[in-house]
C-alpha cells in the first residue's frame, strides 16, 4: 500500500507527463489519500484534469467530481450489475456533499443517513474500505449537524472517532471527535466536552492541509470552555483564528463568539459579531437548516435582549422552525406577548429535541420557570430551576441574568449552589415579560390607575372589600411589586395600560 505523501508525488508526476489515465488510476485506489494531502484547489484540478479521461468517467473521479468541479461533470449511472454497494455508498455520498455545499443541508442528510457506510457496523480491526467509512461517517455527522439533528450528528462522529483507517488518515478520528466535543461544548454536555477535549492527541499529526481546520477548531473548543471569567479572552482567541479555516463550519463560529460575547454581557460586541457574519458571503445563509437559521436566531436574540419583541419576531422570520433553538426564541415571543399557557406548550413540545442536549434543555426549564414566574408563581419557577444547578453552565447563567434579573436574584438567595453572575455593563435592557393577568386583575389594575381606594373598586364591581384585597395581593405578585406606585410604574414598562 501506497502512503499518502507516495501518492500524491506519483498523481504529481503523471499531471506533469499528461497522463490523465494514471492520474484517474491513482485517484480512483487513493481517493482520500490524494483529496486529504493537496491543497484543496489542487485537487480540484486534479479532479477535473482526470475527468477528461475514459477512466475518470466511472470510479472515485467520477463520483467526486460533482463536489469538486463547478461545470457538474456528471457520474455514468451505476446498475447493480456493474457496480459495488460501496460504489453505490460513495455515489450518493458525493451527490450529497455537493448538495450540502450549495446551501441544502437536510436534503443531503436525508440523501445520505441511509447508506450502509454510515449504518453499518464499524468493524474491529482492519477497516476494507481503507478509511472510506470514517470519511463517509464524518462527512455524515456533518451534515446531521447542518440540517440541525445535532443527537443523530454526535452519535456518527462517535462512530467516526472508533473506525479504523491508515495511518495517513489518522486525522479523521481527531477531527470527529474535535466536533463531536463542540456540539457538546455549545449546546449538549459540557463535562463531556471536557472529557472528549482531553482525549485529544497531540501525537499522529500529518502534512494534511485539514490540520489547519482542525487547529481552528480546536480553539473555538478550548475557548468555550474556557471559564466564564474569561469569556472576553476566550472571545479573541477566536477572532484570530484565520478565517480561511471556517469553510463551512461558519455557523458554529458564530454560535461560539455570539456565546462569548454574550456571557460577557458585551452589546457592542454582539452586534459586532452578527453584523461580521452577515455581510460574509457565507454557504447556506439563505437556505433551509443551521446556516439558513443561525444569523436570524441571533438577530432575534439581539432584540429581545434589547426590549424590542416586534424586531425580534421580523428577524425569525424565515427560520427553520424544526431547530430547537427557533422553537426557544417563538417561546420566548410568547412570553413577551403574555400567552404563557400557549408559551409553556410550545417549551413542552421542545423536550424531545432538547433531551440529548444538556445545555439546550437548561434554556428550555429557564423559559418554563420564566413562564410560572410570569403567571406568579415564583415557588414553581424555583422548583423548576432547583434541578439545573448542579449543570449550569455560564451561557443559560448569564440568560437569565439578562432576561429574567429578578428571578436571578431569587434563585441566588433561595438555591444551594446556584451561581451569582458578575455584573456587566451590558446596555442591554433584558426580556420583558408581561404577565398573563386574569379579568379581576385587569379589574384592579384599571382601578388603582384611576386612583379609586380598596372600597371604591368593591362598590364599582359589586364585590367585597376582602375579595379587593386578595386580587390586588395577587396583581402585586405577578407585577413584583409591593405597592400601588411600584405595580404601575411596571404596567405601564410592560405596555398593560
Amino acid at each position: 500500500m501506497l502512503g499518502e505523501i507516495e501518492v500524491v508525488s506519483l498523481v504529481r508526476e503523471a499531471i506533469t507527463r499528461g497522463a490523465h489515465e494514471r492520474v484517474a488510476e491513482l485517484v480512483d485506489a487513493y481517493p482520500l489519500e490524494v483529496w486529504f494531502g493537496m491543497r484543496p484547489d489542487e485537487f480540484q484540478l486534479v479532479v477535473a484534469e482526470a475527468s477528461r479521461s475514459r477512466a475518470g468517467r466511472t470510479g472515485a473521479v467520477a463520483l467526486f467530481a460533482p463536489v469538486f468541479v463547478a461545470s457538474g461533470i456528471v457520474a455514468e449511472p451505476l446498475s447493480p450489475e456493474d457496480s459495488t454497494g460501496l460504489e453505490r455508498d460513495l455515489h450518493v455520498l458525493a451527490q450529497a456533499i455537493a448538495t450540502r455545499m450549495h446551501g441544502h443541508a437536510p436534503e443531503a442528510w436525508a440523501r445520505v443517513r441511509g447508506i450502509g457506510l454510515v449504518t453499518d457496523p464499524v468493524p474491529r480491526g482492519v477497516d476494507p474500505t481503507r478509511g472510506l467509512r470514517a470519511f463517509a461517517l464524518f462527512q455524515a455527522g456533518f451534515t446531521a449537524s447542518l440540517a440541525g439533528d445535532l443527537g443523530e450528528a454526535m452519535d456518527l462522529y462517535a462512530k467516526a472517532e472508533l473506525c479504523p483507517v491508515p495511518k495517513s488518515l489518522d486525522f479523521l478520528g481527531r477531527h470527529a471527535l474535535v466536533r463531536h466535543a463542540l456540539i457538546h461544548a455549545l449546546c449538549g454536555d459540557r463535562s463531556v466536552a471536557e472529557r472528549l477535549e482531553r482525549g485529544l492527541r497531540a501525537d499522529g499529526r500529518t502534512d494534511s492541509w485539514v490540520e489547519q481546520e482542525i487547529d481552528a477548531e480546536t480553539v473555538l473548543l478550548r475557548s468555550l470552555l474556557r471559564p466564564a471569567d474569561e469569556a472576553e479572552q476566550a472571545f479573541d482567541a477566536i477572532a484570530a483564528v484565520d478565517a480561511t479555516a471556517v469553510g463551512e463550519m461558519w455557523p458554529f463560529y458564530l454560535l461560539g463568539v455570539f456565546r462569548l460575547a454574550f456571557i460577557a454581557g458585551d452589546h457592542r460586541r454582539m452586534l459586532g459579531v452578527i453584523d461580521w457574519f452577515d455581510r460574509a458571503n457565507l454557504v447556506g445563509s439563505g437556505g433551509p437548516g443551521l446556516p439558513g437559521s443561525v444569523l436570524r436566531s441571533a438577530r432575534a436574540v439581539e432584540a429581545l435582549l434589547d426590549g424590542d419583541a416586534r424586531r425580534a419576531r421580523r428577524a425569525l422570520r424565515g427560520a427553520d422552525k424544526d431547530l430547537w433553538d427557533t422553537g426557544l426564541l417563538v417561546a420566548a415571543l410568547s412570553l413577551v406577548s403574555g400567552r404563557t399557557a400557549r408559551a409553556v406548550r410550545q417549551l413542552e413540545e421542545l423536550a424531545s429535541g432538547t433531551a440529548r442536549l444538556r445545555q439546550a434543555e437548561n434554556l428550555r426549564v429557564i423559559c418554563l420557570a420564566m413562564a410560572a414566574r410570569a403567571d406568579g408563581d415564583e415557588e414553581l419557577a424555583l422548583a423548576r430551576l432547583r434541578g439545573l444547578a448542579p449543570h449550569l453552565d455560564p451561557y443559560a447563567t448569564a440568560a437569565l441574568a439578562l432576561l429574567a434579573p429578578e428571578l436571578t436574584e431569587a434563585a441566588s438567595t433561595r438555591l444551594e449552589g446556584w451561581p451569582r453572575p458578575a455584573a456587566t455593563d451590558s446596555g442591554l435592557k433584558g426580556l420583558r415579560v408581561r404577565p398573563t393577568l386574569t379579568d379581576r386583575e385587569f379589574d384592579m389594575l384599571k382601578a388603582l390607575a384611576r386612583g379609586m381606594t380598596r372600597e371604591q373598586t368593591a362598590e364599582a364591581l359589586f364585590v367585597t372589600v376582602n375579595t379587593v384585597k386578595t386580587h390586588q395581593r395577587s396583581l402585586y405578585r405577578k407585577l413584583n411589586a409591593n405597592d400601588r406606585a411600584t405595580a404601575l410604574v411596571e404596567a405601564q414598562r410592560l405596555g398593560l395600560l
